[in-house]
């Protein structure tokens, strides 16, 4: 792979990302050994973690507690779950596939009612400084394609025209359309492996 052109890396990592599990950290926590009629239970607590886990940094951190779950579908070696925070009132849904006996999140949405997406969230222009540039002509297809038709949402993607390969040089692409919101572009190294989270306003 690292022989490929950068433009064409980024694609396929941004793809890794929603079909297959992205990054090693949060997602090994969110793992959990399951196996027959343990699946269900075993899901929703990978979701969970997941949850728990990915929102420790932000302005509102989930509790685990405070997690309540309204579906929970499994086939095979794909599941997707849906919960509603108590304390926040936001709705997650994300999407699982099992491996080894252990299911892991690849993809979680975040839907933040009643108040707006979250502004300025990056620091610094994600063109400048050190990396490789390429350009997120493809990474604005690919979300329309792997995060807005996957929801069932009609709208636009407009991401920075340039961005540097950086870890930690993370960007927002803005989404338009019926209803509005961010996804932040996480880099999670120098080599365009990519994560993401999906904010949208409900209205």
């Amino acid at each position: 792979m690292a022989d490929r052109s950068l433009p064409s890396l980024l694609l396929a990592l941004l793809v890794s990302v929603a079909l297959t599990a992205c990054g090693d950290s949060d997602d090994e926590k969110s793992g959990t050994t399951a196996s027959g009629d343990n699946d269900r239970a075993a899901v929703e607590q990978a979701a969970r973690d997941y949850i728990v886990a990915n929102t420790a940094d932000d302005d509102q951190p989930e509790a685990a507690s405070d997690l309540s779950f309204s579906k929970v579908d499994g086939d095979g070696g794909r599941a997707e779950a849906e919960a509603t925070s108590s304390a926040t009132g936001n709705k997650y849904k994300l999407m699982l596939t099992k491996n080894g006996g252990r299911w892991k999140t690849v993809s979680m949405f975040k839907d933040v009612p009643d108040q707006e997406p979250s502004q300025g969230a990056t620091s610094g222009d994600p063109s400048s400084g050190t990396g490789k540039s390429v350009s997120t002509d493809k990474v604005e297809a690919q979300i329309e394609e792997t995060v807005l038709k996957r929801l069932g949402i009609d709208g636009q993607v407009e991401c920075p025209p340039k961005i540097k390969l950086r870890r930690g040089n993370n960007f927002e692409c803005k989404i338009s359309g019926k209803r509005t919101g961010v996804v932040k572009v996480i880099q999670r190294d120098d080599q365009g492996n990519l994560n993401y989270k999906a904010e949208f306003k409900s209205g």
